[in-house]
Formats: C-alpha cells, structure tokens, sequence
C-alpha cells in the first residue's frame, strides 16, 4: 500500500504566481508523488467560498497537478479569507476524515493549530498520522524582522496558533539553522525533533561545469518588493550610485505589497523619478519567468534581505548558475558554499551593499557555488519522508486508564429557566449513563420559585447560589472524577463526556479541557459543488474559541464556548470565583465566569486545554448582561500575569487595553460615562511614539480625553501648548461622544427582532462588527432595534456591510424614527454576492432626541433561498462628523 501524504497550505506556485514559500510546497509535492507516494495538497487560501488563483480557474490547477499525479484539493470555506481558526478546523476536519500517514504543515497561519490540538488531546483518528510543520516564516518573525508593531488581536491570535503549532509538533523541518535561533529567542518551546532540510524546487536547470562570469549591465532585485527582503536598503545604495549607474538598467522583480497601507510600489515611483538611469518593473513573473529573465544577458540578482530564512530566491541562482549578491548573516548565508560567500555576500547596510554593487561594476561577479547540489536537496528530503513515513518521529500518546472515571455533571440555573428545569434534567438523565450525577446551582427559594416540579432523585443534588463554596469543596473530595460545568441552556452531551474524559485522561497536565460550538450546513456538498472542494459532514465553527493562549488572556475572552470540564480535585482552589456577580445578583455570563475559572486555575500552576472534537451544538441562551465584569478580575492579574510593575508603560497599556477592550463601559454618550472612570487618570513619563499613539487610543475608548491629549501632544513637537493641546482634546471628545452600535450590542442596550436561530447572528465587538443573517420568507425580517437613543451630540452615521461571495441578493436597512411615530428617515444598501457598500446619512434635526434606530436585513427576492444570507455590519456609529449622505 502507498503511503499516504498531505501537504496542508495556503501558499502554492500555480494557483499563486510566484513566491518562496509556494514554489518549495509544489517542489515537495511532485517530487514526493514522482517517488511513488500518494499525494494529496490541502489548499487553504479560500475567500467566501473561492480558491484564490491568479492563473484561470481553478480546475485548471487541479488538472495540472494531476498530471504530476498531485490531487489538489481545498477546503469548504465560505467566510473570508483571514479567519485562521475557522479555517484551521476545517483543515482538521478533512484530516480526521482522510487519515494520512504523514501530513506537512506551514508554520504561517496555523492552519495546522487545530488538527495538533486535537491529537494532543487524544482524538483517536490522528493516533498513527505524524504531523510535521515546517519552518517558513512565522507571522511574530515577519513582525520583528520588519519591525512593525502589532495593530489588533487578530495578529496576536495568528501569532499564537502558529507558536502552538509548533510546539505540538511530532517534527519540526526547518530549512535553516537560522530561523530555528530566532524562534528559541521569542522564548518558544521548539520540539526535540527538530530538522534543518534546505526546500526542493520544482524545477531548476543543471549547471554547466564552467563557473560563469558576468560584467554586469543590468541589476536585478529579485524577491517580493517589501522592506524585509532589504526593497529599501537596495534604493538607499543606489541614491549613492546614481552617476555610476548612468548608462546601465535596474530591475525589480517581484511582487509588490502593501507596508502602512500603501502600495510598495507607489512608495518605489518616488526614488525611480530622481534616478538617471533606466528603471524597469516586472511584477507580474511566475518562478520559470523570472529565472528566464535572470539567466539571460549581463545580469546580477540582488537579494539584499537583512533577515531571511532559506530564501527560494538565492537557491534558484545557484542551482541555475546565475551570478548574484545577497545579504550576510541570516538564513541565506547557509546555502552558499564557504568559498563562494566572500564573492556573493555583503554586510547588510547601506555601506555594505554600495560596496558591494561599486567592486560588481568594477570586476565584474562570478556564479557562486551551493553547499548542496539540486539533487542532493531532493535526495535528503525523500530519505527524511522515509523515516518520518516508517513511524520514527511520532509521538506516544498515554492512552486512556483502563478504570473510567465518573463524571459529574455541574447545571447552572438562572431564574428564567427555573420553569423547565426538571424537564431538561430528566432528558440529561435518560441521555447519560446510570453512574453520572447531576449537580444543579439554583437561585434561592425567595428569588424565584420553581414553577414545575423540583428534580429529584438519588443522583441528583441541588445547591443553591449562596452554597457555592460548599459545593466546591465537596466536589474537591471526590479524586478521580471529572465534573463538567454548563448552563442549563445547554446540556451537555454524552459525546462530549466521553470526548472530555479521553482527553483528561491523554494528556498529563492539564486539569481541565474546553470545547466549541459546531455548526451543521446540511446543504454543504450544494454550495460547494465542485470536486476539489474536500466536503464531508458539513461541521464548521463560526464562533471560534483559541484555547490556550496566554497572549490574549487579559483582552478577550477566547478560552471557551461556554462550558468546560475540569478534573474534580481542583475545585478547592475554585471556591472563591462563584457564577454569581455580587453586585448585580445574578448569573454572570457562563463564558466570562468559565474564563475567569481558568484564570484562577492559571494562577496556581495549572494548565488547560481546548479540545476540537469535544463539541456542542447548542448555544448558552443567557438575558444580555448590562456590564461585564470580568475585567475587575483581570486588572488583578497585571502584576502576576504579566510581571508588569505598576506605573510602568507596560501596566498602563494593560490597563487600559482592560478597561477599554474587555469591560466596553462606554455607552451611548460621555454624559452617561461612569464617573469611576471619568474620574480615572494616570501619567506617563516619556512613553515612545508608538506607545503614546497607542495608549491614547485606548485612553479615548475609556473617556480619558484630558490623559489622551497629553499623550497626543509631543507627537505634535515641543510647540504643542496650551492652544494645541486644546485642538487636541476637542477632536478627542468628538470621538468620545460617537455612538458605537457594536458597543451597545455588546452589552445588550439593544432588542433583538427575528434574530432566533443559532446561526442568525454573530458578534466580534473587539473587531469591531456584528453579522445578521436574512430570514426566509416566513420568518420576517431580522434586525435590532435600539431603543430611545440621543442623538443631539452627534451628526451622521456610517456603516460598512459586506455580503458572502455565494449568497442571493440581501437588501440592508437603516430606519431612524421618533418614538411618535411623527418624522422618520431611512437609507438602503442593495448587496449582491461578494459585494459591500456604506450606508450613510445626515441626521436631521427633527430626529435628534427621543429617537428609535433599526438596523434590518432582508432578501430581496422573498423567493430566493436565504442560505449563507449573512451581513456584516462593520463599525456601525452615529458620529460627530457629516457623512456624505446618499
């Protein structure tokens, strides 16, 4: 039987014209399937249900690799294209179904998180798979390199899964020694199994014997056009070359990006106008091109990278014979043989490189000899598929006790579900085995009475919401069991219980294990028809949890979907995080307490895990909670957590991330801003630019407009005084006075219209945007209404909504009206697939106090199927400036 390979990716030559990391995946798959393996690549670069491809359509791809006898295949995703964790799990998905012997994985973007996860928790079907990832250039590398700052919590979640996947890993290949240093000095916990094994191209031509020689005319950049791979560091010299150069041509060949939201290549249009000398720009070139272009006439290749891994780009020069220069000291260096470096390299500065190109124009440059020749590349790497292939690198997993433990199921109550509680518990208690116990926190007698029969039996015991901390320590006495925690609106399933004690029992550390919410798209193998498309049972997360990521803690609450099972021991040190929030009386929300309970587990040295395939399809159905208080408990952790002193920079930041991004107090205007933060306000002496830009920012999100100004005001020179301070803080409470939609959905200022199912709604209120499904016909029209608003302090709203590439056309509306009835204003945004617009309008003065906001969703063919109907509504708020009303 062949043995079976995937190659799971999001970067790939074919599909994508050119590019390091694309061009070593496609060399890997053909050798592989020329050596007789059964090849299979997993492409994840999918946007709204479309595979990116620059080259035709894709099926073309998919032929082409068949004929290296290469099935393409790419994963069912319907959302777009930077949802890591969505697209993760269906990559998961597809692995658990297919069964690989050996899977490769990119470092970048973490498509490989949740698969890893899931074989450290013991899933069954990966037990035999060895998981490799390979050492690309991992997101908080490319950050460092480029020195750029991280800009949201999207970036931090990528840099996390990434880091995971890593560390999870049966095997790490690393094409260079370099990269392997670098990730070790962020602190990493690299695996034991780690292999430098240099790429293997798809195709390259075998030098003649006869070192070629060049007296260059024409300087070749040869790499993407960003500042990483030294785009700037190369103009930089040639400012200084300017007269020598004159007669001669210089190249970029490459793709351009984007660095700050402008185009590299607009930025490069700026130095070509002051050059004498001919410029050319070939962005378009595909690897054979280039190399083409490159072996051709008197040319040079410049590489100039300061930092790089195993750069594809300095391989291909030497296994085409090309004469090149490139930069010392990184990952590039170590493909080049020893005596070939001091003819090819430079120091990577400005001087180092205007020397280097200077002595090229004078003597000329000479081919450079590689450490290894083509062949001995694909040789060594078919030899390492063999042993990773014969079992030598897989983990052992410790399999489950062969005494199961019991598990104790803990219900959370709240007043309003009283009713059908002994409903719900019999249901649990004819789904489960005989030896669960079912535990329930109930309200006390005088909050609110059971209005059907009180559950009882001998398996059942009840606790009421003051009893908290007995309930733990009894729990705490029961060694061995396992107790898993969840609100009465979703019960847990005996899967779950099953998939939870395996994993507990897996792995060694942890205490306790989270899940996720699945969804189930019945019409998946449908809507994606094709056959490349890997479809299976049409399981998907559209609500993804990142589990255990220290990195994100004290910001977002991304560790659980509302329930967790936890090892019943360590409920002794759980006694004092109760469910109920003293000063409201009620339940807090089962995902912020479930939070705070690893937090505190976290604190005693203790560790926890997400489990992919321990899942429910349920979601908890809790009355929004008016104020979130989690991040009390969170600015506790500043100085334990992360080791920041108080009045430092650090702590400052955090804080201030805390109180704006996780409690979101702010409501609908700075008049109603709780004077215990308007009163707050803290100094910082001489914070670096970036950090000031920063704080302020998250200053204004808390109303701290006086402690933002002064952040603001030296980046405005030493003259910012007493008239520029106050520009500052007037353009400042502008801000503080908008009306953030997504704020008040957050924290439930809002009614819900027709929004009942699962899937009709989703919310991101760090990002900053709330989705809303379209209803079918007979459902009515979906919306939120927000009640009574003031709108005297603002000018107009703004609203950007997007539409799914595969959806039917969706009508979206904005309604503003008095609570009279008497003047009313709407705006309409007409979407079709993949398409977005604004919704945008002035308000009149008529309409400023007492006023009713409606945000609506509708197909425009009443007709049409609903499937996938979902809008977003990104950055939704009344704001101080005019709009540009249509």
């Amino acid at each position: 039987m062949r043995v079976r390979v995937c190659i799971v990716t999001g970067e790939l030559a074919g599909p994508d014209f050119n590019g390091g990391i694309g061009t070593s995946n496609r060399g890997l798959s053909l050798a592989l399937a020329a050596a007789g393996y059964e090849v299979d690549v997993l492409y994840t670069r999918v946007n709204d249900g479309r595979p990116f491809c620059t080259s035709g359509p894709f099926e073309q791809q998919v032929r082409s690799f068949a004929r290296g006898d290469v099935t393409l295949r790419c994963i069912p995703h319907g959302g777009r294209w930077n949802e890591w964790l969505s697209k993760s799990y269906l990559v998961y998905r597809h692995l658990s179904r297919h069964r690989y012997d050996v899977v490769f994985f990119d470092d970048m973007h973490g498509n490989g998180y949740m698969t890893l996860l899931a074989k450290r928790a013991g899933a069954p079907e990966l037990e035999y798979t060895t998981f490799c990832v390979v050492a690309h250039s991992a997101t908080q590398w490319i950050f460092d390199a480029n020195n750029m700052s991280v800009s949201g919590l999207a970036e931090v979640t990528q840099m996390e899964m990434e880091r995971r996947s890593i560390e999870l890993a049966d095997l790490l290949i690393t094409p260079s020694s370099y990269i392997v240093s670098r990730y070790r000095e962020f602190g990493w916990s690299i695996p034991e199994a780690v292999v430098v094994q240099p790429n293997i191209l798809p195709r390259f031509t075998h030098r003649s014997q006869a070192i070629r020689h060049v007296e260059p005319r024409e300087f070749v950049f040869f790499g993407r056009l960003e500042k990483r791979k030294g785009l700037w560091l190369f103009c930089a010299a040639l400012d200084r070359l300017k007269k020598e150069l004159t007669g001669r041509t210089v190249t970029f060949l490459g793709k351009t990006t984007e660095e700050y939201g402008v185009s590299t290549g607009t930025r490069l249009l700026g130095h070509i106008a002051s050059w004498p000398f001919d410029v050319r720009m070939l962005t378009s070139y595909d690897s054979e091109q280039a190399l083409s272009y490159l072996a051709a006439d008197n040319r040079v290749a410049v590489m100039p990278s300061p930092e790089d891994n195993s750069p594809s780009v300095v391989l291909e020069c030497l296994h085409n014979g090309i004469p090149f220069v490139a930069s010392k000291g990184s990952g590039g260096e170590e493909l080049i043989a020893e005596a070939s470096r001091a003819n090819s390299l430079f120091e990577p500065t400005v001087e180092g490189l205007t020397d280097k190109l200077r002595d090229a124009l004078a003597n000329g440059v000479s081919a450079s000899e590689a450490v290894w020749s083509a062949d001995q590349v694909k040789d060594s790497y078919l030899k390492l598929v063999e042993k990773v292939a014969s079992g030598a690198f897989l983990k052992k997993r410790t399999g489950p006790d062969a005494v199961c433990p019991a598990c104790i199921i803990l219900v959370i109550a709240e007043p309003e579900g009283l009713g059908s509680l002994a409903t719900d518990v019999a249901l649990l208690r004819r789904n489960h085995p005989a030896n669960t116990e079912f535990w329930l926190l109930v309200p006390p007698p005088d909050d609110l009475a059971f209005s059907g029969e009180v559950p009882s039996g001998e398996d059942i015991r009840i606790f009421r919401y003051d009893q908290y901390a007995d309930l733990c320590s009894q729990l705490a006495s029961r060694d061995g069991d396992i107790v898993g925690v969840c609100h009465a609106s979703q019960p847990l399933s005996p899967n779950s219980v099953n998939v939870a004690t395996r994993a507990l029992q897996s792995m060694q550390e942890p205490v306790a294990v989270t899940g996720l919410i699945v969804d189930l798209d019945e019409r998946e193998t449908d809507v994606f028809a094709e056959p490349y498309f890997s479809t299976g049972d049409g399981r998907r997360i559209s609500d993804p949890v990142l589990g255990n990521a220290a990195a994100v803690f004290l910001l977002k609450q991304a560790t659980n979907s509302g329930f967790v099972f936890v090892r019943a021991p360590f409920f002794s040190i759980l006694a004092t995080t109760s469910p109920v929030d003293p000063v409201h009386g009620r339940i807090k929300l089962m995902e912020v307490w479930i939070h705070e309970l690893l937090m505190v587990l976290r604190l005693y040295g203790e560790s926890f895990e997400l489990a992919p395939d321990l899942t429910e399809e349920k979601r908890v159905r809790q009355r929004p909670f008016e104020v979130h208080v989690l991040a009390g408990l969170l600015r506790s952790l500043i100085p334990s957590e992360l080791e920041f002193e108080p009045g430092t920079d650090q702590a400052l930041l955090s804080r201030l991330g805390i109180e704006g991004s996780m409690e979101r107090l702010r409501p609908s205007s700075k008049d109603e801003l709780p004077a215990r933060l308007r009163e707050m306000h803290w100094s910082v002496s001489a914070p670096s630019p970036q950090l000031a830009k920063q704080l302020s920012v998250l200053a204004v999100e808390i109303g701290q407009i006086q402690a933002s100004a002064e952040l603001l005001a030296p980046q405005f020179g030493s003259c910012a005084q007493a008239d520029e301070l106050s520009d500052i803080v007037g353009l400042l409470e502008k801000k503080a006075r908008e009306i953030d939609l997504v704020t008040l959905v957050a924290t439930g200022t809002c009614e819900w219209i027709n929004l009942e199912h699962d899937w009709s709604f989703a919310l991101d209120a760090v990002e900053g945007w709330f989705e809303m499904h379209a209803n079918a016909a007979n459902e009515g029209r979906a919306g939120l209404a927000f009640r009574r608003i003031n709108l005297e302090a603002v000018r107009s709203f703004h609203a950007r909504v997007e539409l799914p590439a595969r959806a039917n056309p969706v009508r979206c509306r904005l309604e503003l009206m008095t609570a009279s009835r008497d003047a009313r204003i709407e705006r309409v945004a007409l979407l079709t697939g993949g398409s977005a617009g604004e919704i945008e309008l002035e308000v009149p003065p008529e309409l400023q106090r007492d006023c009713e906001a409606f945000l609506s969703v509708e197909m425009l063919n009443q007709l049409d199927s609903s499937e996938g109907a979902r809008v977003r509504w990104s950055a939704p708020a009344f704001k101080v400036t005019e709009s540009n009303p249509t």
